[in-house]
């Protein structure tokens, strides 16, 4: 697992550009790209299930193993703890349905 993995705007595809524009109704940028990226994501997931193990462990005496959660619950949050830490610090630009500089 990469830890120091960042999305270069210039190197993301058009489909990756849409996709986090449209979840945050921002234009994408490093910070969004990277954050919302399906490895970002994937590390989430594995942290979780991680933690779960490991809390479960210490309060039960066996580990209680959970499966990935659904991308679209960990995008929701992600999406929300995003919003409640970015302090309006986004600006919004669409043009003809792809997401411009």
């Amino acid at each position: 697992m990469n830890n120091n993995f960042v999305v270069n705007p210039k190197d993301a595809t058009d489909r990756n550009k849409d996709f986090v524009g449209n979840m945050t109704n921002i234009k994408p940028s490093e910070l969004t790209l990277t954050y919302f990226s399906q490895e970002n994501v994937n590390n989430i997931n594995i942290q979780l299930i991680r933690k779960v193990k490991e809390l479960t462990l210490k309060k039960y005496g066996k580990k209680i193993v959970i499966q990935p959660q659904r991308k679209y619950l960990i995008l929701t949050i992600m999406r929300y703890v995003y919003f409640e830490n970015s302090h309006g610090h986004h600006v919004l630009k669409k043009k003809n349905s792809r997401w411009k500089s």
